[in-house]
């Protein structure tokens, strides 16, 4: 499973990878994916899925700012 955030201050690939890091430190994260041209983080977890609060604190840490993106769950 995963989740989408939107990243706010990122400067560089260096941004992204501080991020990447602080993402995958939270335990319930198997790994992060961070895409500085898009603004975007993607988290994947197999097991018991990490709040928007912990992600969002995680980016905080690194020095960023990010939001959960709440997919539209098709019908």
């Amino acid at each position: 499973m995963m989740k989408h955030l939107r990243i706010s201050g990122m400067t560089g690939a260096y941004s992204a990878d501080t991020i990447k890091n602080s993402l995958e430190m939270v335990s319930e994260v198997d790994s992060a994916y961070v895409n500085y041209e898009k603004n975007s983080a993607q988290v994947n977890f197999s097991g018991l899925e990490p709040s928007d609060e912990v992600l969002i604190n995680a980016v905080k840490d690194a020095g960023y700012t990010a939001e959960v993106i709440k997919e539209e769950r098709k019908k």
